[in-house]
Formats: C-alpha cells, structure tokens, sequence
C-alpha cells in the first residue's frame, strides 16, 4: 500500500464518519425543531389560558364587589326616609369609604340598582324599596294571604299595617301595573286582601 493509498483510505474513513455525524446531526436537527414547534405551542396556549383565567378571575372580582356594592347601596335605600337620589345613594358611599368604578358614577350604580329586583326607581322620586321586597315575607306566607289568616310568624299586625302603609305610598304616583307583585293589579285606592 503506498501513502498515497494510505491518505486516501483515511480520507474515505473520516468521511464515512463525518456522514454519519451528519446524519445524527441532521436526526438531532429535526428532533429539536420538533421539540421547539412543541414548546412554542406550550406556551402560546399556557399565555391563552393565563389572559382567559385572568378575563375569568377579573369577571368574578367584578361581580363580587358589584354586588357588595349593590348590597351596601340597598342598605342605604333601606334606610332612608322615603325615595332618595342616585346622588344621595353615592355620597352614603363616599362616606362608608365605598367607590363606585367608571367614568359616569350615576349611571353606573342606576345599573347595578337596576338589576336588583330589591329596589326600583320612580321618575320624579328616586330609589326606592321595591313592592316585592317589602311583601317578600307575606308571599312566603302566599296561601296565608288567601285564606285571610293572621301572621303569627314573619308579620306582626303592626308590622304588616306598616309595610300595607308603604305598599299605598309606594304606589300613590306610578302606574301599579308595572309591578310584578300579584295584587300590582288593585287601584291605589282599595285594600290589600287581608
């Protein structure tokens, strides 16, 4: 064998190995890109999932302090002598330390109110205790109602003459059929069926 032999021999030797080396390369090449196309939709569908638990964690804060709020603005309509302003309503919240979010404060607690089925606003008047809820403890007692029977549990006689007293007050102005309550039909002026 002579060198020249030699020299080629090894040449084809080390491309033989540099081939294959290639070869593994190339396998490894292809594995990783693989793994960075995985990786990649990990993470795109790990930051879709964090925007969408925070979208859902950010609706769940907001309802919950919506309705605190609204419960808190409720208590204020409770307590007040008769129908009270929106704007009434929003310094009783300033006071208790409470804000209201947005741009336009009013309109957005009227809102808020306006989905509570506990209060209702009058034209004219403001916010107010709705029907319902001041009979909500008489319609639990419905077929009491009916049958004219005392109420010896939730109502006392004077506490049901008071909420008949505010029924008549509450309705002295508005239009009793838009009420949902089931005696909304009665003029203003005849008895709750006691």
């Amino acid at each position: 064998m002579t060198l020249d032999h030699q020299f080629l021999s090894q040449a084809r030797r080390d491309l033989e190995r540099a081939e294959i080396a290639r070869s593994k390369a190339e396998t490894m090449v292809i594995a990783a890109e693989k793994d960075i196309a995985r990786l990649q939709g990990f993470i795109e569908q790990y930051e879709l999932y964090a925007r969408e638990l925070e979208k859902t964690q950010s609706t769940i804060r907001s309802r919950l302090s919506t309705r605190s709020l609204t419960d808190v603005a409720v208590s204020i309509i409770e307590k007040a002598e008769g129908p009270i302003s929106i704007q009434a309503i929003l310094n009783g919240l300033q006071v208790m330390g409470i804000e209201v979010g947005g741009e336009n404060k009013s309109a957005n607690l009227a809102a808020y109110l306006s989905k509570d089925n506990r209060v209702r606003y009058e034209r004219g008047s403001g916010w107010m205790i709705s029907v319902d809820a001041l009979f909500q403890d008489a319609s639990t007692n419905s077929s009491n109602l009916a049958q004219g029977s005392n109420f010896d549990q939730n109502l006392s006689p004077s506490t049901f003459g008071e909420v008949r007293r505010r029924y008549r007050e509450s309705n002295a102005h508005s239009n009793p059929t838009r009420s949902n309550h089931p005696h909304a039909s009665l003029n203003r002026d005849e008895d709750i069926p006691v």
